[in-house]
């Protein structure tokens, strides 16, 4: 008789920080590729032509081919790497949509018999990150904010949302088990005075923001520290990058 395939004991999942599949998003500029390089070991599949003031380990992404390429040179081969993260995942997706509508022979992910457009970008998106989240390396998605219409309780409101399509989305928020917000906020202080706060938001209660934390290990938000006056070299920029890598670290430790 073969092995019984029936658990007897219960498996507890391990969560460390930079096994963590995140989608960060916030408006240009508010500082979110920057305090991912306080993160260790981490490289950028970069898919623009930014980070003129960071020292990053950076590859260029111009192809959804490219980004193929790495996944597979990442989980394949040592390597030092930690975390993978990915800027813009917008992009990244457009790549992966064109590579598929090229390869049907078709204009938009919306054509071909019974969705299957659709259906192949998703397949192929899924696939590609799924290899590098089965090796066990971190992946975070960065995108931007917008502001969106939506109905809440029988009323329209205004949603702040990643600038993701909604195909995009459909598809990249099943796959991460995160979605933060990073913004300033508006906070009163003890003495009256109001001042703005640089946050990452985990959780909101309002439905007036994407956010949610599936590990469960996070707070529903985190005060950042950002650095004081009009100077930003290299080493400063570095220096709060790890402080706030700490900030976050801490909620993933055992």
């Amino acid at each position: 008789m073969s092995k019984s395939k029936i658990p007897t004991k219960l498996t507890l999942g391990k969560i460390h920080v930079e096994g963590i599949r995140w989608l960060l998003y916030g408006y240009p500029k508010v500082g979110k590729t920057s305090l991912l390089t306080g993160f260790p070991n981490v490289m950028f599949a970069a898919t623009d032509q930014g980070y003129k003031f960071l020292k990053v380990y950076k590859t260029q992404i111009k192809t959804w081919d490219d980004y193929v390429e790495l996944v597979d040179e990442l989980v394949d081969t040592d390597h030092k790497f930690k975390t993978l993260a990915v800027d813009t995942a917008d992009v990244l997706f457009d790549k992966c949509s064109e590579a598929m509508c090229e390869k049907l022979g078709i204009e938009h992910e919306s054509e071909g018999e019974w969705g299957r457009g659709w259906s192949e970008v998703r397949k192929e998106f899924t696939r590609v990150n799924n290899r590098l989240f089965q090796s066990n390396m971190g992946i975070v998605f960065i995108s931007h904010t917008k502001s969106e219409q939506t109905i809440s309780i029988a009323e329209e409101v205004t949603k702040t949302v990643p600038t993701l399509s909604n195909a995009a989305r459909k598809i990249l928020l099943p796959l991460v088990d995160t979605i933060g917000l990073m913004r300033y906020k508006t906070v009163k202080t003890g003495k009256g005075t109001y001042q703005k706060r640089l946050v990452i938001t985990f959780e909101s209660s309002s439905n007036l923001l994407e956010a949610g934390d599936r590990s469960g290990r996070l707070p529903s938000e985190i005060k950042l520290e950002v650095i004081k006056g009009s100077q930003r070299t290299f080493e400063l920029v570095s220096k709060y990058a790890k402080k706030n890598y700490e900030q976050i670290a801490q909620y993933y430790k055992e």
